[in-house]
Protein backbone atom coordinates (compact mmCIF):
# COMPACT_ATOMS: atom_id res chain seq x y z
CA UNK A 1 0.00 0.00 0.00
CA UNK A 2 1.50 3.38 -0.81
CA UNK A 3 1.21 6.04 1.92
CA UNK A 4 0.16 9.58 0.23
CA UNK A 5 0.28 13.16 1.31
CA UNK A 6 -1.15 16.05 -0.25
CA UNK A 7 0.50 19.11 -0.68
CA UNK A 8 -2.52 22.63 -1.10
CA UNK A 9 -6.01 21.97 0.37
CA UNK A 10 -7.55 23.77 -1.71
CA UNK A 11 -10.73 22.64 -3.96
CA UNK A 12 -8.16 20.66 -6.25
CA UNK A 13 -6.17 19.16 -3.28
CA UNK A 14 -9.31 18.02 -1.47
CA UNK A 15 -10.62 16.17 -4.84
CA UNK A 16 -7.42 14.09 -4.82
CA UNK A 17 -7.82 13.57 -1.14
CA UNK A 18 -11.47 12.20 -1.71
CA UNK A 19 -10.38 10.25 -4.81
CA UNK A 20 -7.04 8.52 -2.46
CA UNK A 21 -9.33 7.49 -0.24
CA UNK A 22 -11.42 5.76 -2.45
CA UNK A 23 -8.33 4.04 -3.90
CA UNK A 24 -7.60 0.65 -2.30
CA UNK A 25 -4.21 1.03 -3.25
CA UNK A 26 -3.17 3.89 -0.71
CA UNK A 27 -3.47 4.98 2.67
CA UNK A 28 -3.62 8.83 3.06
CA UNK A 29 -1.06 9.73 6.06
CA UNK A 30 -0.88 13.26 5.81
CA UNK A 31 -2.32 16.81 4.10
CA UNK A 32 -0.23 20.76 4.17
CA UNK A 33 -1.19 23.88 3.03
CA UNK A 34 0.35 27.00 3.56
CA UNK A 35 -3.20 28.61 5.15
CA UNK A 36 -3.29 26.88 8.75
CA UNK A 37 -6.94 27.11 8.20
CA UNK A 38 -6.93 25.11 5.22
CA UNK A 39 -4.99 22.07 6.38
CA UNK A 40 -6.82 21.82 9.61
CA UNK A 41 -10.04 21.53 8.11
CA UNK A 42 -8.88 19.29 5.37
CA UNK A 43 -6.86 16.89 8.63
CA UNK A 44 -10.13 16.83 10.81
CA UNK A 45 -12.53 15.80 7.22
CA UNK A 46 -9.65 13.17 6.41
CA UNK A 47 -8.71 12.07 9.69
CA UNK A 48 -4.55 12.75 9.11
CA UNK A 49 -2.47 14.92 10.69
CA UNK A 50 -1.90 18.67 8.92
CA UNK A 51 0.81 20.55 8.13
CA UNK A 52 1.92 23.87 7.50
CA UNK A 53 5.44 23.40 5.66
CA UNK A 54 5.93 20.60 3.54
CA UNK A 55 9.85 19.78 4.24
CA UNK A 56 8.39 19.11 7.30
CA UNK A 57 5.73 16.39 6.43
CA UNK A 58 7.75 14.79 4.10
CA UNK A 59 10.77 14.33 6.61
CA UNK A 60 7.91 13.26 9.26
CA UNK A 61 5.84 11.08 7.57
CA UNK A 62 8.21 9.77 4.31
CA UNK A 63 5.15 9.02 1.96
CA UNK A 64 5.50 6.90 -1.37
CA UNK A 65 3.23 9.58 -3.57
CA UNK A 66 2.57 13.43 -3.18
CA UNK A 67 -0.14 15.18 -5.04
CA UNK A 68 1.64 19.04 -5.36
CA UNK A 69 -1.87 20.58 -5.99
CA UNK A 70 -1.25 23.92 -5.00
CA UNK A 71 -2.68 27.19 -6.25
CA UNK A 72 -0.15 27.52 -8.82
CA UNK A 73 1.54 30.75 -10.05
CA UNK A 74 -1.39 32.95 -10.81
CA UNK A 75 -2.48 32.95 -6.96
CA UNK A 76 1.06 33.51 -5.58
CA UNK A 77 2.09 29.90 -5.82
CA UNK A 78 4.06 27.66 -7.70
CA UNK A 79 4.41 24.32 -8.00
CA UNK A 80 8.04 24.10 -8.51
CA UNK A 81 9.07 24.76 -4.78
CA UNK A 82 6.85 21.47 -3.42
CA UNK A 83 7.69 19.18 -6.51
CA UNK A 84 11.29 19.85 -5.78
CA UNK A 85 10.64 19.14 -1.88
CA UNK A 86 8.55 15.72 -2.52
CA UNK A 87 11.22 14.49 -4.96
CA UNK A 88 14.15 15.30 -2.51
CA UNK A 89 12.42 13.53 -0.32
CA UNK A 90 12.40 10.49 -2.41
CA UNK A 91 8.63 10.23 -3.33
CA UNK A 92 6.88 10.00 -6.75
CA UNK A 93 5.14 13.13 -7.48
CA UNK A 94 1.90 14.03 -9.51
CA UNK A 95 1.80 17.80 -9.80
CA UNK A 96 -1.02 19.75 -10.94
CA UNK A 97 -1.09 21.32 -14.55
CA UNK A 98 0.86 23.47 -15.74
CA UNK A 99 4.19 21.92 -13.95
CA UNK A 100 6.03 25.57 -13.81
CA UNK A 101 5.29 28.96 -15.70
CA UNK A 102 8.78 28.84 -16.55
CA UNK A 103 10.60 26.14 -18.63
CA UNK A 104 14.20 25.36 -17.07
CA UNK A 105 12.38 25.09 -13.59
CA UNK A 106 9.88 22.22 -15.47
CA UNK A 107 13.14 21.04 -17.09
CA UNK A 108 14.70 20.61 -13.55
CA UNK A 109 11.67 18.98 -11.98
CA UNK A 110 12.41 16.18 -14.85
CA UNK A 111 15.67 16.09 -14.52
CA UNK A 112 15.75 15.37 -10.78
CA UNK A 113 12.48 12.76 -10.88
CA UNK A 114 14.70 11.21 -13.03
CA UNK A 115 17.87 11.51 -11.18
CA UNK A 116 15.75 10.29 -8.41
CA UNK A 117 14.32 7.45 -10.01
CA UNK A 118 10.99 8.50 -8.95
CA UNK A 119 7.49 9.20 -10.88
CA UNK A 120 6.71 12.61 -11.82
CA UNK A 121 3.41 13.30 -13.59
CA UNK A 122 0.62 15.98 -13.79
CA UNK A 123 -2.36 16.01 -13.67
CA UNK A 124 -4.00 12.48 -13.94
CA UNK A 125 -6.56 11.28 -11.75
CA UNK A 126 -4.90 10.25 -8.50
CA UNK A 127 -5.98 6.77 -8.26
CA UNK A 128 -4.65 5.74 -12.03
CA UNK A 129 -1.78 7.14 -11.06
CA UNK A 130 -1.28 5.72 -8.16
CA UNK A 131 -1.30 2.18 -9.53
CA UNK A 132 1.37 3.45 -11.91
CA UNK A 133 3.61 3.96 -8.74
CA UNK A 134 2.76 0.79 -7.02
CA UNK A 135 4.32 -1.16 -10.06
Amino acid sequence: MLRVCIIGMGPIGNRHARMYQENDQVQLVGVCDRIPERADAAAKALGVPAFGEASRMLAELKPDLCSVATGGYEYGSDHYEPTLQALEAGAHVLCEKPICNEIPKAEAMVRLAREKKTVSGRQSEPPLYAGRCAR
